[in-house]
């Protein structure tokens, strides 16, 4: 998927995720930004769906406090309309799903793209997972071990011996 960089958004069917706060939460409420720009945009933006994600605010999984939800918005910029300079800096960059000058235009199915079709982390497999696993069932000796060989191997690299 490409991001959307031009403004105003060319017309065509748009993905964002973004936050609210939660409770009584000082965070910065992105869907009031998204909401300002859709009501400012008038005719040209239509909103196809809002779907608040199954992330519950409160305790995160790392122990860290949550204090926004996040929203998933499938929106429409219509074909010969223009619409209010998007917020980039406020929102971020849509994701384009589908621009209206691609073959066969816009239709249902493109509009209809729930936030679990979209991607929402990295898939599993990668460097990342590999190197996170191995760690994890590494003993402490070993790790020590690991990280007196990779300060030797650079001290080599540099010269020194």
């Amino acid at each position: 998927m490409t991001v959307a960089r031009t403004n105003p958004l060319a017309a065509g069917v748009y993905w964002i995720s973004i936050f609210e706060p939660f409770g009584s939460s000082t965070v910065h409420n992105q869907d009031e930004d998204f909401t300002a720009w859709v009501e400012a945009s008038g005719d040209a933006v239509h909103v196809d769906r809002r779907e608040t994600q199954d992330v519950l605010p409160g305790e995160g999984p790392n122990g860290e406090d949550r204090d926004r939800v996040p929203v998933f918005y499938v929106f429409e910029v219509l074909s010969g309309s223009t619409p209010a300079p998007f917020p980039f800096t406020a929102l971020g960059f849509p994701t384009i799903q589908k621009l209206a000058t691609a073959p066969g235009g816009v239709t249902d199915a493109d509009r209809n793209v729930p936030a679990s079709a979209t991607a929402q982390k990295p898939a599993p497999g990668g460097l990342g997972d590999w190197l996170r696993g191995g760690l994890e069932n590494m003993s402490p000796m070993t790790l020590l071990v690991l990280a007196g060989v990779a300060y030797v191997a650079l001290q080599k690299g540099n010269g020194r011996r």
